[in-house]
């Protein structure tokens, strides 16, 4: 479809891809099938990936038949912008009353999906995103039921169970109105769906459909998916950590915090390298000093009290001195 003849974009789809040439025409294909009685903007910006993703786009685009009713943007970076300033970017080129994510290591599998977001969107005015169930596909080609949701009905929640409690949404899972505005200030490099989510839970609610309607895909060349403990845990602290920084809040502030000292608790210090050890206490320190001690209180459990008391000194200098 010639994008000239789009008079209204209904819905655009964000489609960042990085190292997805084994995938992304699954991913491109889950949203040519959809049925949706509006138009659709299928955006792909391609991250100066370094596979063969930009050939097998162009040969797929050049060569397939696309529905009247979707128009295709496919964007090769001159540069590599990184994976939260390119998804950012594209959103940023959204022209959609809604924008619906989809990576291109993912993929939808209901050819109704926008259609039942859109219309849950418009029937609930009180959301401003809408998310449903996954599945989740393992390097095994294995898939199974997601499970960060199971309910069979329906469901909203609010920006204060996001703050508290963490991400609760597959990424291929959501649709959001397209009234978002950002402050890159609040974004690390290395998360920006959740940030997302949090901006667009002060617009409105997060409202659930029960139905599975797309795949996430867990592989070693994924941002996140098959990252180690220390890593998810450390970026997800990096995050909040700037999150609390920038947002206004006081009572939200709260709940962010409550979040990073739960997370605090599921690494154990034993378990890293004196590099890790400082890195991970010099993000407690930053959150909540207070708690940093009762870590390390913790951690020196074993040690008798003239020697843990030095040690704790030396510990605290070192911790100032990183968080500086």
């Amino acid at each position: 479809m010639d994008e000239k003849k789009l008079e209204k974009i209904d819905v655009s789809v964000v489609m960042t891809t990085w190292g997805h040439d084994k995938f992304i025409v699954q991913a491109i294909e889950g949203v040519l099938n959809q049925k949706f009685d509006g138009n659709i903007e299928l955006i792909v910006t391609n991250d100066r990936s370094p596979d063969e993703t930009d050939k097998i786009v162009t040969n797929y685009l050049r060569n397939t038949v696309i529905p009247e009713n979707i128009y295709v943007k496919y964007i090769l970076n001159e540069k590599n912008l990184g994976a939260v300033k390119n998804f950012l970017f594209t959103i940023g080129i959204s022209r959609g009353e809604f924008i619906g994510v989809c990576e291109g290591d993912d993929y939808w599998i209901d050819p109704y999906k926008v259609q039942k977001q859109v219309d849950f969107l418009r029937e609930n005015t009180d959301c401003n995103l809408a998310f449903h169930r996954v599945q989740v596909l393992n390097e095994n080609g294995e898939l199974t039921p997601e499970e960060l949701n199971n309910s069979e009905t329906s469901f909203k929640r609010d920006i204060h169970y996001l703050a508290e409690f963490g991400n609760f949404m597959h990424t291929p899972s959501v649709m959001f109105r397209n009234n978002l505005e950002f402050d890159e200030r609040i974004f690390t490099d290395r998360i920006g769906d959740y940030v997302v989510w949090f901006i667009s839970g002060q617009k409105g609610k997060f409202g659930y459909i029960p139905d599975v309607m797309s795949v996430y895909r867990l592989w070693n060349g994924s941002i996140w998916g098959l990252k180690s403990e220390y890593f998810r845990i450390q970026n997800s602290l990096r995050m909040l950590i700037r999150m609390i920084k920038y947002n206004e809040d006081d009572q939200i502030n709260k709940l962010l915090v409550k979040q990073a000292k739960k997370l605090f608790l599921f690494v154990s210090l034993k378990e890293m390298n004196l590099k890790e050890r400082l890195n991970y206490l010099k993000l407690t320190y930053e959150v909540s000093p207070s708690f940093t001690w009762k870590l390390l209180l913790k951690g020196f459990s074993h040690v008798k009290k003239g020697r843990m008391f030095i040690n704790l000194i030396f510990m605290d200098q070192i911790i100032k001195w990183v968080s500086f």
